[in-house]
């Protein structure tokens, strides 16, 4: 099992910085626990923001 990530490398992952991470979860757009006096973010929330984000593309035949 992994273990969830800390707010410095979910920043990293998704490669923005660490105010904007601490933004989002002050904000409730990123589900975040504490666990004594560290933060945790579950695994699950990366696959979140990565489906929520998802650029649909679609391929124009007109040419």
């Amino acid at each position: 099992m992994k273990s969830d990530f800390t707010v410095n490398e979910f920043a990293q992952v998704l490669s923005v910085s660490l105010p904007t991470i601490w933004k989002y979860i002050g904000r409730g757009d990123i589900a975040a626990y504490r666990v004594g006096r560290s933060v945790r973010i579950p695994h699950d929330e990366l696959a979140r923001i990565r489906e929520s984000n998802r650029i649909e593309v679609t391929k124009n035949c007109d040419s």
